[in-house]
């Protein structure tokens, strides 16, 4: 049998370098596009942080008027509250209460 040697073909320098270039040509786009992406997703989720920490101050806020509401509401269902009330608007008088009225 005839020996057969393992030829390489040769190819031209320029063909290498030519793939060579255009992949990191896209290298260098994905990385262009990913970056700029990552910018607006960043801004957006700053955004929506912001969003956030307002929501929690209009929440603590509710919690502090809810609490004030809730003593109101107790105070209201008292007595004191009625006679005072009373006292008030329709200008009612306890049991132990004088009126005096000045002389002209």
């Amino acid at each position: 049998m005839a020996r057969r040697k393992n030829r390489r073909r040769k190819t031209a320098p320029s063909a290498n370098l030519s793939g060579y270039v255009a992949v990191a040509v896209l290298i260098l786009l994905i990385g262009g596009i990913i970056f700029v992406q990552s910018n607006s997703v960043r801004a957006r989720l700053d955004g929506y942080n912001e969003q956030l920490e307002d929501l929690q101050a209009g929440v603590s806020r509710e919690e502090v008027r809810s609490e004030e509401l809730d003593s109101l509401e107790k105070y209201a269902n008292t007595k004191a509250y009625a006679a005072e009330q009373a006292r008030l608007k329709l200008n009612l008088l306890g049991e132990d209460e004088l009126i005096f009225i000045p002389e002209k």
